[in-house]
Protein backbone atom coordinates (compact mmCIF):
# COMPACT_ATOMS: atom_id res chain seq x y z
CA UNK A 1 0.00 0.00 0.00
CA UNK A 2 1.03 3.61 -0.49
CA UNK A 3 2.41 5.56 2.43
CA UNK A 4 2.21 9.34 2.69
CA UNK A 5 5.81 9.69 1.57
CA UNK A 6 5.21 7.91 -1.73
CA UNK A 7 6.88 4.61 -0.72
CA UNK A 8 5.37 1.16 -0.66
CA UNK A 9 5.17 -0.57 2.70
CA UNK A 10 6.25 -4.20 2.30
CA UNK A 11 7.24 -4.72 5.91
CA UNK A 12 10.87 -4.31 4.97
CA UNK A 13 13.06 -2.56 7.60
CA UNK A 14 15.30 -1.21 4.81
CA UNK A 15 14.82 2.58 4.58
CA UNK A 16 12.59 3.71 1.74
CA UNK A 17 14.14 6.13 -0.75
CA UNK A 18 11.70 8.70 -2.20
CA UNK A 19 12.45 9.92 -5.69
CA UNK A 20 11.80 13.57 -6.48
CA UNK A 21 8.89 14.93 -8.45
CA UNK A 22 9.67 15.39 -12.13
CA UNK A 23 6.31 15.59 -13.89
CA UNK A 24 2.61 16.24 -13.51
CA UNK A 25 0.77 12.96 -13.16
CA UNK A 26 -2.92 13.92 -13.07
CA UNK A 27 -4.54 17.35 -13.05
CA UNK A 28 -8.01 18.93 -13.05
CA UNK A 29 -9.06 22.55 -13.38
CA UNK A 30 -12.67 23.13 -12.41
CA UNK A 31 -15.35 24.81 -10.31
CA UNK A 32 -16.54 23.58 -6.91
CA UNK A 33 -14.83 20.21 -7.38
CA UNK A 34 -17.26 19.50 -10.25
CA UNK A 35 -15.55 18.55 -13.54
CA UNK A 36 -18.92 18.66 -15.35
CA UNK A 37 -19.25 22.46 -15.14
CA UNK A 38 -16.78 24.14 -17.47
CA UNK A 39 -18.14 27.69 -17.81
CA UNK A 40 -19.27 30.37 -15.36
CA UNK A 41 -20.07 34.07 -15.41
CA UNK A 42 -19.38 36.89 -12.97
CA UNK A 43 -19.77 40.64 -12.83
CA UNK A 44 -16.84 42.69 -14.10
CA UNK A 45 -16.58 44.85 -10.99
CA UNK A 46 -13.17 43.74 -9.69
CA UNK A 47 -14.67 42.33 -6.48
CA UNK A 48 -17.02 39.48 -7.35
CA UNK A 49 -15.06 36.22 -7.27
CA UNK A 50 -15.46 32.77 -8.79
CA UNK A 51 -13.73 29.85 -7.11
CA UNK A 52 -11.41 27.93 -9.42
CA UNK A 53 -9.90 24.73 -8.04
CA UNK A 54 -6.77 22.97 -9.29
CA UNK A 55 -6.40 19.34 -8.22
CA UNK A 56 -3.00 17.94 -9.07
CA UNK A 57 -0.61 15.11 -8.40
CA UNK A 58 3.04 14.85 -9.39
CA UNK A 59 5.10 11.80 -10.17
CA UNK A 60 8.72 10.69 -10.30
CA UNK A 61 10.65 9.58 -13.38
CA UNK A 62 8.99 6.15 -13.21
CA UNK A 63 5.49 7.63 -13.19
CA UNK A 64 4.88 6.76 -9.53
CA UNK A 65 2.95 9.41 -7.55
CA UNK A 66 5.00 11.24 -4.92
CA UNK A 67 4.38 13.99 -2.43
CA UNK A 68 4.37 17.45 -3.97
CA UNK A 69 7.39 19.44 -2.74
CA UNK A 70 6.55 22.79 -1.11
CA UNK A 71 8.33 24.77 -3.80
CA UNK A 72 6.32 23.02 -6.48
CA UNK A 73 3.06 23.62 -4.64
CA UNK A 74 3.94 27.30 -4.27
CA UNK A 75 4.53 27.60 -8.02
CA UNK A 76 0.99 26.57 -9.00
CA UNK A 77 -0.92 29.47 -10.58
CA UNK A 78 -3.68 30.26 -13.04
CA UNK A 79 -2.83 31.51 -16.52
CA UNK A 80 -4.61 32.29 -19.76
CA UNK A 81 -5.16 29.10 -21.74
CA UNK A 82 -4.15 30.77 -24.97
CA UNK A 83 -0.44 31.50 -24.71
CA UNK A 84 0.01 30.48 -21.07
CA UNK A 85 0.53 34.08 -19.93
CA UNK A 86 -0.17 35.38 -16.44
CA UNK A 87 -3.72 36.64 -15.93
CA UNK A 88 -4.02 40.19 -17.28
CA UNK A 89 -6.38 42.67 -18.95
CA UNK A 90 -8.50 42.98 -15.82
CA UNK A 91 -8.36 39.31 -14.80
CA UNK A 92 -6.72 38.34 -11.52
CA UNK A 93 -6.58 35.51 -8.99
CA UNK A 94 -5.90 35.49 -5.26
CA UNK A 95 -5.97 32.81 -2.57
CA UNK A 96 -8.26 34.76 -0.23
CA UNK A 97 -12.05 34.69 -0.37
CA UNK A 98 -13.87 37.98 0.12
CA UNK A 99 -17.34 38.75 1.50
CA UNK A 100 -19.26 39.03 -1.77
CA UNK A 101 -21.47 36.41 -3.44
CA UNK A 102 -19.69 34.12 -5.88
CA UNK A 103 -22.64 33.12 -8.06
CA UNK A 104 -24.85 35.29 -10.23
CA UNK A 105 -28.57 35.49 -9.42
CA UNK A 106 -30.26 32.17 -10.12
CA UNK A 107 -27.06 30.11 -10.24
CA UNK A 108 -26.37 29.59 -6.53
CA UNK A 109 -28.64 26.54 -6.34
CA UNK A 110 -26.80 24.97 -9.26
CA UNK A 111 -23.48 25.51 -7.48
CA UNK A 112 -24.81 23.91 -4.31
CA UNK A 113 -26.24 20.97 -6.23
CA UNK A 114 -22.90 20.31 -7.88
CA UNK A 115 -20.97 20.17 -4.62
CA UNK A 116 -21.44 16.39 -4.25
CA UNK A 117 -19.47 15.61 -7.41
CA UNK A 118 -15.93 14.35 -7.00
CA UNK A 119 -12.95 15.11 -9.16
CA UNK A 120 -11.27 12.49 -11.29
CA UNK A 121 -8.02 13.40 -9.59
CA UNK A 122 -9.18 12.20 -6.19
CA UNK A 123 -10.24 8.89 -7.70
CA UNK A 124 -7.18 8.36 -9.86
CA UNK A 125 -4.47 8.26 -7.19
CA UNK A 126 -4.18 7.75 -3.44
CA UNK A 127 -5.84 10.69 -1.69
CA UNK A 128 -2.70 11.67 0.21
CA UNK A 129 -0.99 12.64 -3.06
CA UNK A 130 -3.73 14.81 -4.53
CA UNK A 131 -3.21 18.49 -3.73
CA UNK A 132 -6.11 20.91 -3.88
CA UNK A 133 -5.19 24.50 -4.67
CA UNK A 134 -8.01 27.05 -4.43
CA UNK A 135 -8.01 30.35 -6.32
CA UNK A 136 -10.54 33.19 -6.29
CA UNK A 137 -10.78 34.83 -9.71
CA UNK A 138 -12.18 38.30 -10.37
CA UNK A 139 -12.46 40.55 -13.40
CA UNK A 140 -12.57 44.32 -13.79
CA UNK A 141 -13.27 44.43 -17.53
CA UNK A 142 -16.06 42.93 -19.62
CA UNK A 143 -15.05 39.91 -21.71
CA UNK A 144 -14.35 36.17 -21.69
CA UNK A 145 -11.23 34.13 -21.13
CA UNK A 146 -10.23 30.52 -20.90
CA UNK A 147 -8.13 29.74 -17.84
CA UNK A 148 -5.57 26.97 -17.38
CA UNK A 149 -3.23 26.01 -14.56
CA UNK A 150 0.55 26.15 -14.55
CA UNK A 151 3.17 24.58 -12.29
CA UNK A 152 6.97 24.57 -12.30
CA UNK A 153 8.84 21.38 -11.45
CA UNK A 154 12.60 21.79 -11.45
CA UNK A 155 13.37 23.80 -14.55
CA UNK A 156 10.29 22.64 -16.46
CA UNK A 157 7.02 24.56 -16.70
CA UNK A 158 3.88 22.46 -17.15
CA UNK A 159 0.76 24.23 -18.45
CA UNK A 160 -2.64 22.58 -18.82
CA UNK A 161 -3.32 24.03 -22.27
CA UNK A 162 -2.41 20.95 -24.27
CA UNK A 163 1.15 22.03 -25.03
CA UNK A 164 4.33 20.10 -24.27
CA UNK A 165 5.40 18.70 -21.89
CA UNK A 166 2.69 16.35 -20.74
CA UNK A 167 -0.05 17.52 -23.11
CA UNK A 168 -2.47 18.05 -20.21
CA UNK A 169 -5.53 19.85 -21.59
CA UNK A 170 -7.60 21.16 -18.67
CA UNK A 171 -9.30 24.55 -18.40
CA UNK A 172 -12.41 26.50 -17.51
CA UNK A 173 -14.02 29.47 -19.22
CA UNK A 174 -15.11 32.64 -17.41
CA UNK A 175 -17.25 35.43 -18.81
CA UNK A 176 -17.23 38.83 -17.13
CA UNK A 177 -20.53 40.72 -17.53
CA UNK A 178 -21.33 44.41 -17.21
CA UNK A 179 -22.49 45.02 -13.62
CA UNK A 180 -26.01 46.25 -12.99
CA UNK A 181 -26.43 50.00 -12.55
CA UNK A 182 -29.50 51.51 -10.87
CA UNK A 183 -31.12 54.93 -10.84
CA UNK A 184 -31.87 56.70 -7.59
CA UNK A 185 -35.45 55.40 -7.35
CA UNK A 186 -34.08 51.91 -6.68
CA UNK A 187 -32.44 53.03 -3.43
CA UNK A 188 -34.54 53.32 -0.30
CA UNK A 189 -33.70 55.87 2.36
CA UNK A 190 -35.78 55.04 5.41
CA UNK A 191 -35.77 57.31 8.43
CA UNK A 192 -36.64 56.23 11.97
CA UNK A 193 -37.38 58.94 14.53
CA UNK A 194 -35.46 58.59 17.73
CA UNK A 195 -38.37 58.78 20.13
CA UNK A 196 -38.10 60.60 23.44
CA UNK A 197 -34.91 62.63 23.97
CA UNK A 198 -32.31 60.84 26.02
CA UNK A 199 -30.95 63.37 28.51
CA UNK A 200 -31.58 66.12 25.98
CA UNK A 201 -30.12 64.20 23.04
CA UNK A 202 -32.38 62.80 20.33
CA UNK A 203 -31.18 60.07 17.97
CA UNK A 204 -32.52 59.67 14.44
CA UNK A 205 -31.42 56.86 12.14
CA UNK A 206 -31.51 56.47 8.39
CA UNK A 207 -31.17 53.19 6.47
CA UNK A 208 -29.85 52.92 2.91
CA UNK A 209 -31.15 49.90 0.96
CA UNK A 210 -31.23 48.68 -2.64
CA UNK A 211 -34.51 47.28 -4.01
CA UNK A 212 -34.19 47.05 -7.83
CA UNK A 213 -37.45 47.72 -9.64
CA UNK A 214 -36.39 45.42 -12.48
CA UNK A 215 -36.28 42.55 -9.97
CA UNK A 216 -39.76 43.28 -8.69
CA UNK A 217 -38.49 45.29 -5.76
CA UNK A 218 -36.70 42.31 -4.22
CA UNK A 219 -33.80 43.45 -2.07
CA UNK A 220 -30.22 43.26 -3.23
CA UNK A 221 -28.20 43.50 -0.04
CA UNK A 222 -25.67 46.25 0.53
CA UNK A 223 -22.69 44.70 2.32
CA UNK A 224 -20.31 47.59 2.78
CA UNK A 225 -19.43 51.18 1.94
CA UNK A 226 -16.41 53.40 1.59
CA UNK A 227 -15.56 57.07 1.29
CA UNK A 228 -12.48 59.12 0.68
CA UNK A 229 -11.95 59.71 4.40
CA UNK A 230 -12.87 56.50 6.17
CA UNK A 231 -9.47 54.87 6.51
CA UNK A 232 -9.55 51.42 8.10
CA UNK A 233 -13.33 51.28 7.75
CA UNK A 234 -14.03 53.70 10.61
CA UNK A 235 -17.32 55.53 11.00
CA UNK A 236 -17.26 58.99 9.44
CA UNK A 237 -18.69 62.18 10.89
CA UNK A 238 -19.77 63.83 7.65
CA UNK A 239 -22.07 66.54 9.01
CA UNK A 240 -22.00 69.01 11.88
CA UNK A 241 -24.08 72.10 12.48
CA UNK A 242 -24.02 74.53 15.37
CA UNK A 243 -25.37 77.94 16.35
CA UNK A 244 -22.30 80.16 16.27
CA UNK A 245 -24.05 83.12 17.87
CA UNK A 246 -25.01 81.40 21.13
CA UNK A 247 -22.66 78.39 21.50
CA UNK A 248 -19.17 78.69 20.12
CA UNK A 249 -18.10 75.36 18.46
CA UNK A 250 -20.85 73.48 20.31
CA UNK A 251 -22.37 70.79 18.05
CA UNK A 252 -26.15 70.84 17.94
CA UNK A 253 -26.54 68.25 15.18
CA UNK A 254 -24.04 65.71 13.93
CA UNK A 255 -24.33 63.03 11.26
CA UNK A 256 -22.33 59.80 10.99
CA UNK A 257 -21.98 57.14 8.31
CA UNK A 258 -21.56 54.06 10.48
CA UNK A 259 -18.91 51.41 10.01
CA UNK A 260 -20.61 48.25 8.76
CA UNK A 261 -18.79 45.97 11.21
CA UNK A 262 -20.19 47.44 14.43
CA UNK A 263 -23.50 46.75 16.16
CA UNK A 264 -23.52 49.67 18.60
CA UNK A 265 -22.60 53.27 17.90
CA UNK A 266 -21.80 55.84 20.59
CA UNK A 267 -21.29 59.59 20.59
CA UNK A 268 -19.98 61.92 23.29
CA UNK A 269 -21.99 65.16 23.47
CA UNK A 270 -20.09 68.36 24.13
CA UNK A 271 -23.29 69.87 25.50
CA UNK A 272 -23.30 67.89 28.73
CA UNK A 273 -20.39 65.49 28.51
CA UNK A 274 -22.66 62.46 28.22
CA UNK A 275 -22.08 59.45 25.99
CA UNK A 276 -25.06 58.21 24.00
CA UNK A 277 -25.41 54.82 22.33
CA UNK A 278 -27.70 53.28 19.75
CA UNK A 279 -27.96 49.95 17.93
CA UNK A 280 -26.81 50.08 14.30
CA UNK A 281 -26.65 47.77 11.29
CA UNK A 282 -29.63 45.86 12.65
CA UNK A 283 -31.38 45.86 9.24
CA UNK A 284 -29.91 43.07 7.15
CA UNK A 285 -28.41 44.27 3.89
CA UNK A 286 -28.83 47.98 4.68
CA UNK A 287 -26.36 50.69 5.68
CA UNK A 288 -26.93 52.85 8.76
CA UNK A 289 -26.61 56.61 9.13
CA UNK A 290 -27.01 58.20 12.56
CA UNK A 291 -27.97 61.79 13.37
CA UNK A 292 -27.80 63.06 16.91
CA UNK A 293 -29.32 66.40 17.88
CA UNK A 294 -29.15 68.37 21.09
CA UNK A 295 -32.37 70.32 21.61
CA UNK A 296 -32.41 72.76 18.68
CA UNK A 297 -30.77 71.73 15.43
CA UNK A 298 -29.28 75.06 14.49
CA UNK A 299 -31.64 76.76 12.04
CA UNK A 300 -29.38 79.82 12.09
CA UNK A 301 -26.30 77.97 10.88
CA UNK A 302 -25.09 78.53 7.32
CA UNK A 303 -23.01 75.36 7.05
CA UNK A 304 -23.77 73.03 4.12
CA UNK A 305 -22.46 69.53 3.51
CA UNK A 306 -22.46 66.97 0.68
CA UNK A 307 -21.05 63.57 1.60
CA UNK A 308 -20.11 61.30 -1.34
CA UNK A 309 -19.68 57.59 -0.65
CA UNK A 310 -19.75 54.26 -2.44
CA UNK A 311 -22.08 51.43 -1.46
CA UNK A 312 -21.13 47.89 -2.44
CA UNK A 313 -23.88 45.37 -3.08
CA UNK A 314 -23.88 41.62 -2.45
CA UNK A 315 -22.04 40.97 -5.74
CA UNK A 316 -19.36 43.60 -5.10
CA UNK A 317 -20.76 46.18 -7.52
CA UNK A 318 -20.05 49.78 -6.55
CA UNK A 319 -22.89 52.30 -6.45
CA UNK A 320 -21.84 55.94 -6.05
CA UNK A 321 -24.20 57.88 -3.81
CA UNK A 322 -24.18 61.05 -1.77
CA UNK A 323 -26.00 62.56 1.17
CA UNK A 324 -26.96 66.18 0.73
CA UNK A 325 -27.92 68.55 3.52
CA UNK A 326 -29.20 71.94 2.50
CA UNK A 327 -29.69 73.95 5.65
CA UNK A 328 -32.44 76.14 4.32
CA UNK A 329 -35.73 76.56 6.15
CA UNK A 330 -37.27 73.51 4.47
CA UNK A 331 -34.50 71.21 5.61
CA UNK A 332 -34.72 71.74 9.36
CA UNK A 333 -37.93 70.11 10.47
CA UNK A 334 -39.77 69.55 13.76
CA UNK A 335 -40.71 65.93 14.44
CA UNK A 336 -43.80 64.75 16.32
CA UNK A 337 -42.31 65.82 19.64
CA UNK A 338 -41.52 69.29 18.25
CA UNK A 339 -37.82 68.59 18.44
CA UNK A 340 -35.86 69.74 15.40
CA UNK A 341 -33.74 67.53 13.19
CA UNK A 342 -31.86 68.05 9.93
CA UNK A 343 -33.21 66.38 6.80
CA UNK A 344 -30.67 64.21 5.02
CA UNK A 345 -31.33 63.62 1.31
CA UNK A 346 -29.91 60.58 -0.53
CA UNK A 347 -28.96 61.06 -4.19
CA UNK A 348 -27.04 59.32 -6.91
CA UNK A 349 -23.59 60.86 -7.10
Amino acid sequence: MFKSNGCTDLGNPIPCIVKGASRVSVVEVGFDNDPNIRTKSLYANGRMQVQVIVLMTVADDNGEPVEMPPEVLASVKLVHYNGGENLKNGWGAVDTENEYLHDLPGTASLARASAHHSSTVANAVPRSFAKKIVFWVSASAVGSTRIAAQVKIGGTVFTTNGTLPGRHDKSVTLTALLPNAYSGVNFHFDMVHGGKPWDGVRIHKYYVGLYPIRDGGVQTKLLNWSSANNAAGASVEFFQVFNQDKYKNLPHAVGFMVDKSIKEFSWASLANGGRYKTAVNERDGMLTIVQMTVNYAGRDSNKQAVFPFSAFDAYGTEHRLRIRTDLGRDNVTPDKEREYFVNFILERN
